[in-house]
């Protein structure tokens, strides 16, 4: 159980939040090869997984709807994704991968494994498997909280 040291736990956030930094800082200086940020990459991942539409795509990577689109009129410009309307809804507008935007995923998930290898170089085997435990633990404690704070709104 968590005790009363609260600086113990503030500490933990701080290493959070730098590590996020960190990463998100030499992530995107790793990408610049690709022109991509670190979100147009998370965007055609989820994309060469399925196909998906805007306001799901906003969902997943937590930010509007309004928002999203702007990150996808830069990949459709570039010719990474397609847009169309939903046969069905014309409201809804669905998106997906083009061949072009596979060979950039590639490309950037090499990057990614690249930079993942080096930062995770001083684990052991059992050290990844643990820390990915625990990040899963934080995960699901954070959405369970945040799925009892909606239900009691």
């Amino acid at each position: 159980m968590i005790g009363e040291d609260c600086d113990a736990l503030m500490e933990i956030w701080h290493h959070f939040a730098k590590v996020y930094v960190l990463g998100k800082r030499r992530m995107e200086d790793s990408l610049q090869i690709t022109q991509l940020k670190p979100i147009e990459v998370r965007i055609l991942y989820y994309l060469s997984e399925e196909n998906f539409n805007v306001n799901r795509l906003a969902e997943m990577n937590f930010v509007t709807p309004a928002w999203i689109t702007g990150v996808l009129d830069d990949l459709e410009n570039r010719g990474y994704i397609v847009r169309s309307r939903n046969a069905s809804d014309r409201r809804v507008v669905n998106v997906e991968i083009t061949d072009k935007g596979r060979e950039i995923l590639a490309e950037s998930h090499r990057i990614y494994v690249n930079f993942l290898r080096e930062s995770l170089s001083s684990f052991t085997d059992g050290e990844i498997e643990e820390f990915t435990r625990l990040l899963r633990k934080i995960e699901e404690t954070l959405n369970r909280n945040i799925q009892e704070e909606a239900g009691s709104l």
